[in-house]
């Protein structure tokens, strides 16, 4: 990943937003798919490495959940999901997809050398988590789209955060609204409600942000990218549970 400045971004509109959380609904409920299709395989570890892919499963930690399909040297997918709960609720829902693989370039230098160069790649990953902050301070959303050059993020944040570039991150944050700034009460029903001076509710801010020059091609990169990754696993994942299904 490239050092991005604040310079590097162009910040996007409600349009923006929309697309962008259309996008993350449908690669949330496919890397639940593709998790839950090969838990559901119950592969031993001889199988996994026959197979080749790798599942992660502790049993004292099931709420972490991981499988990463691997397509030949330096090019391997990963998919993974973390649930959080506190006092049996669901507080945190996370999701990750990594597609590393090789560019055109690599295998032109193997093609010219003949030394069968592999190079490594991150051709896209993708995070997003949802929180239900406490404190009665809203649901904050996270998404990130990045390669190895340009980064897309959104975020809605908490009631008492504001959106703020980190340049040690290359990327935006959030910082917390001085205290003296807004005022906290509880409603009938005991909740919290967050007011500013004049006695207006605060609302939660929402950014989103990409390094691209414009998001019509943020979003065409990504899902192109997203679209092949895609392809190429659905066909190992046919694959995979046909071959349990005959060793049954």
């Amino acid at each position: 990943m490239i050092k991005l400045e604040e310079k590097d971004f162009i910040k996007g509109n409600k349009e923006d937003i929309c697309e962008v959380l259309v996008i993350g609904e449908d690669i949330d409920e496919y890397i639940d798919s593709v998790i839950d299709k090969i838990y559901a395989l119950d592969l031993t570890k001889a199988e996994e490495a026959q197979l080749g892919i790798d599942v992660h499963r502790e049993k004292y930690d099931d709420s972490w959940n991981r499988v990463r399909i691997s397509f030949g040297p330096g090019n391997e997918v990963e998919f993974s999901r973390r649930i959080s709960t506190y006092k049996d609720k669901v507080c945190r829902v996370s999701h990750e997809l990594t597609c590393h693989g090789q560019l055109d370039e690599d295998k032109m230098v193997s093609f010219i050398t003949g030394f069968g160069f592999v190079g490594s790649h991150t051709l896209f990953s993708y995070s997003e988590s949802t929180e239900d902050l406490a404190f009665d301070q809203g649901i904050e959303k996270n998404i990130r789209i990045n390669d190895e050059s340009n980064l897309t993020q959104y975020t809605k944040f908490g009631l008492t955060k504001k959106p703020v570039y980190i340049p040690m991150y290359g990327a935006f944050s959030y910082e917390r609204i001085d205290r003296d700034l807004y005022k906290e009460s509880l409603d009938e029903n005991y909740k919290s409600v967050y007011t500013d001076l004049e006695g207006n509710k605060l609302k939660q801010e929402e950014l989103i942000a990409t390094s691209y020059d414009s998001f019509e091609r943020a979003f065409t990169d990504f899902t192109d990218k997203y679209r092949y990754c895609r392809d190429k696993v659905d066909v190992r994942l046919k694959d995979i549970i046909s071959k349990k299904i005959l060793v049954k």
